[in-house]
């Protein structure tokens, strides 16, 4: 019997739609940090005793890297960094309250939790067929291609 080309899978497009989502919501949160300063960020780490400069990454994880998740440019690198990002907004932020529901039942750190695993899964899968990347020719070598 054969097989009707819709049920077919089209994983580069499963891919370029997590690159929109997560490059694209990531945007918003670095948009914030312009406009409203990045204060807070600068009193979690001087709680913890770390260097204060460490605050400005934050620009590169939430604009610099999500624009390039978006466009596909160095998707493995960037999603890396991407994740070292949410792993420290999760340190500095909600570290005392990880186990803590909110009040509709959701986990505190749900939408941290699946920026990071988003940008796990990206380092993992690079950007896909629907990126600058491959528009370039540029052999990403993070993790060695199939």
């Amino acid at each position: 019997m054969k097989k009707l080309k819709i049920y077919r899978t089209r994983p580069d497009i499963g891919i370029l739609i997590l690159r929109i989502s997560l490059g694209g919501l990531m945007l918003f949160h670095g948009v914030d940090k312009i406009t409203n300063g990045i204060d807070f960020i600068y009193e979690s780490l001087s709680i913890k005793g770390l260097p204060l400069i460490i605050a400005n990454g934050v620009y590169i994880g939430e604009l610099i890297v999500p624009l390039a998740i978006l466009f596909g440019f160095y998707v493995r690198f960037s999603s890396f960094i991407f994740s070292i990002n949410m792993l420290f907004s999760i340190w500095l932020i909600y570290f005392e309250k990880v186990m803590t529901l909110t009040q509709h039942g959701g986990w505190i750190i749900e939408l941290n939790v699946m920026f990071l695993l988003g940008g796990v899964t990206l380092f993992f899968t690079g950007g896909g067929k629907y990126s600058i990347e491959k528009l370039l020719n540029i052999r990403n070598k993070t993790l060695k291609d199939n």
